[in-house]
Parts: C-alpha cells; structure tokens; sequence
C-alpha cells in the first residue's frame, strides 16, 4: 500500500512540475505543451499585432471534449509564455475545427516582393495524429485564395478574445 501512495505522490508531483513549466518556461511558437490529461492539440491560432498584446490559443481534444488554452504571444521573439484554460463550449470549438478541416483552397503564398516594419502577424496550424500538421502564416494581408479561412480564423480570434480563464 505504501509503494503505490509513493507511486501516486510522485505522479501527482511530476504533472504539478509539467503544469508549472508549461505556465512559465518560454516555448517556441510551433512547440506543443505535454501535460497528461489536457488532450491532443488539433488547431493552434497565433495573433500577434505590431504594438498591444499577442495570443496564441490551443484547441485540444480529449475523445469528445475539447478544450481551449491561451498563452502570450511575442512576436520580437517568437516565443509564448503562459498557459490557461479558457472557458470555452466544446462543441463551438469542434466546430471551428470541423469548418477549417471542410475547406478546399490553394496554398500558394502571396509573392509580392515587399516588405513593413508595422502589421499584424496571424498563424493558424491544424494538427492530425502522427505529427501531421499544416500551417498557414500571414501578415496583415493573407492571400486572396485564403479569404475562406482567414474569415473563420478572424471569427475565432474575436471570439476567444472575450473568453475568460476556466474557474479552477
């Protein structure tokens, strides 16, 4: 009986020092957070404006429940920092995912030989099982073929920007 209280403190322990990095090691943008029980992320939306605040926010499944988590977001550095859950519906966030997944267009980057100091960066990563992953990235202005998903990324990022953290 005394091993497996042992065996349990120190799960306990383990996943308290996963949570404690999660919130306060910096990461890279693409890094993923692992702490048992949160899920699998399946989408990742970063938005980071030239002067205010960044955010980047996970949606991360768990059979049928899906859950959102936002960090900071530094463009400077690429890097996020922090790491809480939001009080989000599961079914809206599967939705968003679902609608994302649903879209067909061409993948081709804008070429237009120019470049700004001033602008808003946007990131949007849709996550499979194996390590199968697509991203767009954009800034300011998306391609033209990417309007259907910048709509549904702008919608998300309005929306999340109202949520508040989870009561824990």
């Amino acid at each position: 009986m005394g091993n497996r209280k042992s065996r349990e403190q120190q799960k306990q322990e383990r996943d308290l020092a996963l949570w404690d990095q999660a919130r306060t090691a910096p990461r890279d943008f693409v890094q993923d957070v692992d702490v048992p029980g949160i899920g699998i992320r399946r989408l990742q939306v970063i938005f980071v404006p030239s002067f205010g605040q960044g955010f980047a926010w996970d949606m991360r499944a768990s059979g049928p429940t899906w859950k959102l988590f936002r960090s900071e977001a530094s463009n400077d550095e690429g890097k996020l920092s922090g790491y809480e859950e939001l009080d989000a519906c599961s079914d809206m966030l599967r939705g968003y995912f679902d609608k994302l997944r649903a879209l067909t267009l061409p993948i081709g980057p804008l070429l237009l030989n120019i470049g700004g100091a001033d602008g808003t960066t946007y990131h949007l990563a849709l996550c499979g099982d194996l390590d199968s992953e697509v991203r767009f990235r954009w800034w300011t202005d998306s391609p033209p073929q990417w309007a259907p998903l910048v709509v549904i990324v702008n919608d998300m990022i309005e929306t999340f920007l109202r949520l508040r953290p989870r009561d824990v």
